[in-house]
């Protein structure tokens, strides 16, 4: 499994975490870090395989960085990221060794073509990409639900961090909450809060146990702005807290 490194604002990081299936893509470790210094500790320990790196790093520029990495000897495949991709920050991004610069956040769809870039195209790798898509909750393709239950599924997916309910995604499929409900039901065999619990505990595990965010944090990137609902919640479904689970104090979902 590779290793990956985010360096950029707290709120950029989180939001890289969460577009995409890192697992699939062959990463067991997602790092962050959120200014220079920290970021090269993090690189000389871990010796990441893939970095994302922001163009802003308080007194120092993204390409800096990458460009202390080579003098560390790392050969880490580093994509910049920046607001406003031009001429002037590809050449700059080029040569101080990066390979790819994207938007600052990028998108989804991006970010994961070069990820799948960068592991098949400079580490050699295969990520898991290809083949029948299976949600990751109930383990069967999305193909075996009709088209209302795998809108339902969508709508999980999209706004699973936010305050999302059964009747907000009635409202706009214009249909009756207690309809979808039944439909949910018995094409997936769990109720939709039952659904939406399991999916949002499986991203909480993905992101203890492959990066290094606070717990605390880690709820809310999850969906849960109480801390307390989101303890219960994950040692109802895992039988151990967020903290045991990743090997750590139990004091530290406090900091």
């Amino acid at each position: 499994m590779y290793r990956a490194l985010i360096v950029d604002k707290p709120q950029v990081c989180r939001e890289i975490l969460g577009m995409v299936d890192w697992n699939a893509l062959g990463f067991g470790s997602v790092l962050t870090a959120h200014s220079l210094p920290e970021a090269v500790e993090q690189a000389s320990a871990q010796q990441p395989h893939v970095a994302l790196v922001g163009m802003d790093l308080g007194e120092k520029m993204g390409f800096e960085f990458v460009s202390l990495l080579r003098e560390l000897g790392l050969s880490t495949v580093c994509c910049l990221l920046t607001n406003h991709p031009g001429t002037h920050d590809l050449r700059r991004a080029m040569r101080s060794g990066c390979r790819d610069v994207l938007r600052r956040p990028p998108d989804p769809l991006s970010l994961k073509e070069f990820l799948e870039w960068a592991v098949v195209e400079e580490l050699h790798g295969t990520p898991d990409t290809g083949g029948v898509e299976r949600d990751p909750v109930l383990g069967v393709p999305y193909s075996t639900f009709g088209k209302l239950t795998n809108k339902i599924l969508l709508a999980v997916r999209t706004d699973f961090r936010e305050s999302l309910t059964l009747t907000s995604i009635a409202q706009n499929l214009e249909m009756s909450s207690k309809y979808i409900g039944r439909v949910f039901l018995r094409e997936t065999g769990l109720r939709f809060t039952e659904y939406l619990t399991a999916y949002r505990m499986i991203e909480a595990r993905r992101l203890v146990v492959n990066t290094g965010e606070k717990v605390s944090v880690i709820a809310g990137m999850v969906g849960y702005p109480q801390l307390n609902n989101f303890y219960t919640h994950f040692r109802q479904y895992f039988g151990v807290s967020p903290s045991a689970m990743r090997g750590t104090p139990r004091k530290e979902a406090n900091l």
